[in-house]
């Protein structure tokens, strides 16, 4: 028999699927906004630890762009990219909200130590978001291959040439659809995966994954309003040349955990 639980402004749980999964529950439309809220309380509650992961988030976007300097017409795929290995990235943020619940004293070092609770399920989801990510970026290259008519722009002037034009629609339409497609998947697979991976000892990979998939499924609209408030931040933090993602990720990945909480029993 699945627990009863109760979580204020939430709707009425969904069963279990199969006898050993967690339930998962439905949730109102505006509970991701509580997510962020509760993010917030965690990174204000530990800004030095959460705040020197995001530094390291930042500094890994900006080797991204780097490195997309000599290859401009694939900065486009390893920015969408970026999407993709956050699940995995966000680890460090869940273990240190899941340290601040159970009233301990936060520890960067510590929590990324507790992502080895289930290291081989983490290392399997890490390996799954890189295939994932590498087919997106030959996605990328072949998309502009076939449908950029002209020199390879230069970094400065890539955005503006192919999605602000008007003369690449089709490029523009294929690297939005399609990168929205591959982000749609790895949200629908990760939004819940790593946190409770990370929480439960006892849980494998396959078994996360289907819980994810079951927590989407669930709160279809709360869930809409979760990616888009994920993508929109997300933007915000590369519109800042990728100084807001110092703040902006942490607050994503303490949100993230909060989002878990609420949904998987």
């Amino acid at each position: 028999m699945a627990h009863v639980a109760h979580v204020t402004g939430h709707l009425p749980r969904h069963a279990h699927e199969a006898s050993d999964a967690p339930a998962v529950r439905s949730v109102a439309v505006g509970q991701p906004l509580r997510w962020l809220r509760r993010g917030w309380e965690d990174l204000s509650h530990h800004p030095a630890a959460s705040l020197a992961g995001g530094l390291a988030v930042g500094a890994l976007g900006a080797v991204l762009l780097v490195a997309s300097r000599s290859t401009p017409h694939l900065a486009p795929a390893l920015v969408g990219g970026f999407l993709l290995i956050a699940p995995l990235a966000a680890l460090p943020f869940h273990a240190l909200s899941r340290q601040r619940l159970a009233g301990q004293r936060p520890d960067l070092g510590e929590a990324l130590a507790d992502g080895g609770r289930n290291a081989g399920s983490l290392a399997l989801f890490g390996l799954l978001l890189a295939i994932a990510f590498l087919a997106w970026e030959r996605v990328g290259a072949v998309s502009f291959a076939l449908l950029y008519g002209g020199l390879v722009p230069d970094l400065s002037n890539l955005l503006f040439d192919v999605l602000l034009s008007g003369r690449y629609a089709a490029l523009a339409v294929a690297f939005v659809g399609i990168g929205a497609l591959f982000a749609a998947g790895v949200f629908a697979i990760g939004v819940v995966s790593v946190p409770m991976l990370l929480d439960r000892e006892d849980s494998d990979l396959v078994g996360a994954i289907a819980t994810s998939v079951r927590a989407c499924r669930a709160s279809p609209a709360a869930m809409l309003l979760w990616a888009a408030l994920i993508v929109a931040l997300m933007a915000i933090g590369y519109a800042t040349a990728l100084l807001g993602l110092v703040v902006i990720f942490p607050l994503l990945g303490h949100a993230s955990w909060h989002a878990y909480r609420d949904l998987v029993e």
